[in-house]
């Protein structure tokens, strides 16, 4: 391996490294200690390798005083401005997004006395919304750490360079405009946005603003689309990466040749798409490689794929070290490595196992697809697996499917766009056959989507030991003496062998149970789910504070759980808090028929978006009174409505669930009155477990209620919130009356499981 190579990833890897410790002092002390034995075998002329090692030493030295110093520069200065009110002075990169209760916008403290780093501006008055990049805006805000988000750590901003966020509250006041060089990508990305809201449809500008230029505002906003893009493994697609640059640089060089003074000039124009599409990790790589691969002939340097790979990692490592640990950088980095290890010999066996076959042009182009989605998927595997808890297990198939599409899309759109600048009409025009071409995209990967275990979510062990265990078999047979052949195709099927019984254990293991009661950690939220055969109950799905929606967090739970669709939804009230996940969960599986109170209020409109999500769906929607009852197989349940008016709490559906003997109480939000009301009015079974009121809130759970439930077991479902939740009065009443108590927060998804009654003969 080269000796860029070698100091390009010994500096990346200690710059990582450097990322988990707990202090700056240790970091240093590392590097010192590195150093010094690094000098130590210069002077040792006896050892192998000597050079090597010390380049890997004084590397990783380096890589660790890098990201010390940098490391205090930017998150340092901004936690040591976390929770101050100050007055801002920020110069803007961005153009404002509008957001449902704020208008956000990204840029550079300008503030004398404080550090000029990247801040993001949450304006909650709109009155930033006209501002343009290169602006000054004028504020008092909140300022907060970007490091931490919703309570725990947070590498989104800090590898993106945005380090303090900024809520105020007051009326911004927009100053004078400047000139700024690194604005005119971003003016131009927004001139391509409108000019895209011009020439496509509605319907089709989600997905092609996504597709050209990563902007997946729009595309979030079609659960339909983000879901099934998701679990049929193409959202990649629609993030700015190397396959952009590539499909980039091949219509550069049919548009100009392939001289060297083209290179040069379509060099100039990716680094400026690079730059438009926001500089994400994947596309800077792919920038970053693209240069040393025409550079190195002019410095006489033969280009060497890996040590091109390895060199733009240190780089960017290098212009950011709190990016080595973004999703972003770790999938694209670990693709390209998929790409040039794997693929090549993927590629052989292939060619080998479809013979002469393999001489037909389309056998081959299909063999490559194959060749490089496999490689791809064997490397990023265990990113996905460790940041979203999912495989995409057919990802190969639907890049089979749809990548030629894909590549004309992107570069019939690109043409569009160019043309619309000169001539509207005509790009209205070509943008026909380009609408088709995204219409057979989306509809591929929903048919994929829809296909049972189209995704594998690692919630559950058997799912993780099942990753852990094939990579293992591949690297067993990789080493054993048999046949190329055989060491992929003996581990391939006994992968898929095991899947399968993995998938199958894990339908017999919760369809035997008697009953499997579940708390599903969702954030700042409820969802409970109850299984009994092959009945699935669900009582409220929603969740705020939170990176990920609720509706994404409960339909991996139940698609790991092997359900196969929800027979029934209670929401106890409609606050978004316990449904704003449910247009996402019908995208995962459906939803027979949801239930709630005729007469509840909806203070946070979320019913209107329910009954769209279920009309869209074809799921039955039932408005019943302050009394109802229902039954699912083994499943029984009562709804009540304790009081007669008030609020969406006060007017809370109270839910008793029984599963044989088992019972379950869920009182959604309601006060201690309405719970008070409810004991005087009902026959409470024994209840087994009970899930804590209002997310453990002072306002709930009485004293009254306590003793009703003296053998119960409590779950709060709760996560970060700005309310207090769980109070301490809860914690002291539930620890006074000797109830036992689980919280969400604390342990994540919680489930209870009934083993069925032994038959005595």
């Amino acid at each position: 391996m080269r000796v860029l190579a070698i100091a390009s990833i010994s500096f990346s890897a200690a710059v990582l490294c450097a990322s988990f410790l707990s202090g700056l002092a240790a970091v240093e002390i590392i590097a010192i200690a590195f150093f010094l034995i690094g000098v130590l075998f210069c002077f040792s002329h006896r050892i192998r390798f000597r050079s090597r090692i010390c380049i890997v030493l004084f590397s990783a030295a380096f890589g660790l005083v890098w990201f010390s110093l940098y490391n205090s520069q930017t998150v340092e200065k901004a936690r040591s401005l976390d929770s101050q009110t100050v007055s801002l002075a920020v110069i803007l990169t961005e153009y404002p997004h509008t957001g449902a209760s704020f208008a956000s916008a990204e840029g550079i403290l300008a503030t004398d006395g404080l550090p000029s780093i990247g801040i993001r501006i949450y304006d909650t008055t709109y009155s930033i919304t006209d501002a343009v990049p290169g602006q000054y805006v004028f504020l008092t805000a909140r300022l907060r750490s970007a490091d931490v988000r919703y309570g725990e750590e947070y590498e989104g901003d800090i590898s993106s360079g945005i380090y303090l966020t900024a809520t105020g509250n007051e009326t911004a006041v927009l100053g004078e405009k400047i000139f700024l060089l690194r604005t005119i990508p971003v003016r131009a990305a927004h001139l391509v946005l409108q000019q895209i809201d011009r020439i496509f449809s509605s319907s089709d500008r989600p997905f092609i603003k996504s597709l050209l230029l990563g902007e997946k505002t729009d595309l979030y906003q079609r659960p339909d689309l983000a879901v099934s893009m998701s679990r049929s493994g193409i959202m990649h697609i629609v993030a700015v990466s190397g396959m952009h640059i590539g499909f980039l640089v091949g219509f550069l060089w049919l548009a100009f040749g392939h001289s060297r003074k083209s290179s040069l000039l379509s060099l100039l124009i990716v680094w400026f798409f690079v730059f438009m599409a926001g500089s994400p990790a994947s596309a800077v790589r792919a920038g970053l490689m693209q240069t040393l691969f025409l550079l190195s002939p002019i410095f006489h340097r033969e280009n060497d794929p890996l040590t091109s790979l390895s060199a733009a990692l240190a780089l960017m490592v290098l212009g950011n070290p709190f990016s080595v640990r973004s999703a972003s950088l770790q999938l694209s980095f670990c693709a390209v490595a998929g790409i040039l290890i794997l693929a090549p010999r993927l590629q052989t066996f292939f060619t080998t196992l479809f013979g002469h076959f393999s001489a037909y042009s389309p056998i081959r182009t299909l063999i490559g697809i194959l060749s490089s989605s496999v490689g791809v998927m064997v490397f990023s595997i265990p990113i996905t697996a460790l940041h979203f808890n999912s495989i995409q297990i057919l990802s190969p198939l639907t890049n089979l499917l749809v990548m030629w599409a894909v590549s004309l899309c992107f570069c019939s759109a690109l043409l569009c766009v160019l043309v619309s600048l000169v001539f509207l009409p005509a790009a209205a025009v070509l943008a026909v056959p380009v609408s088709f071409l995204a219409r057979y995209i989306l509809t591929s990967a929903k048919v994929i989507s829809a296909i049972p275990f189209a995704s594998l979510y690692t919630y559950s062990d058997p799912a993780v030991y099942w990753v852990a265990g094939t990579y293992l078999l591949f690297l067993l047979f990789a080493f054993l003496p048999v046949s190329s052949g055989k060491k992929v195709l003996i581990p391939a099927g006994l992968s898929a062998v095991s899947l399968v019984a993995i998938l199958l254990f894990t339908k017999i293991y919760y369809n035997r149970a008697e009953g499997v009661f579940s708390v599903i950690d969702v954030g700042q939220g409820q969802s409970v789910s109850v299984f009994s055969g092959e009945e699935t109950l669900l009582v409220d799905c929603g969740g705020i504070f939170s990176s990920e929606n609720a509706g994404d967090a409960v339909g991996r739970y139940l698609l790991s759980c092997g359900r196969k669709q929800v027979d029934l939804l209670i929401l106890t009230h409609l606050h978004d808090d316990h449904v704003n996940g449910i247009p996402v969960l019908l995208e995962y599986l459906p939803v027979r028929e949801i239930v709630f109170y005729a007469y509840a209020p909806d203070e946070d409109t979320q019913l209107d978006s329910v009954l769209s999500a279920a009309d869209a769906h074809g799921t039955k929607v039932t408005a019943v009174g302050r009394e109802a009852e229902a039954s699912l197989g083994r499943i029984s349940l009562k709804l009540t409505t304790p009081l007669d008016d008030g609020d969406a709490n006060d007017l809370c559906l109270f839910c008793v669930v029984s599963v044989g003997e088992y019972d379950l109480l869920l009182t959604g939000d309601a006060p201690k009155e309405a719970e008070r009301r409810f004991l005087s009015s009902q026959t409470l079974p024994e209840i087994d477990l009970f899930i804590a009121g209002h997310h453990g809130s002072k306002t709930s759970t009485s004293e009254e209620l306590l003793s009703a439930v003296p053998n119960a077991t409590a779950v709060i479902s709760t996560g970060y919130n700005t309310y207090g939740h769980p109070s301490p009065e809860t914690l002291k009443a539930l620890s006074d009356h000797h109830i036992p108590f689980y919280r969400t927060d604390l342990s994540g998804t919680l489930q209870f499981y009934l083993k069925q009654p032994t038959r005595r003969f």
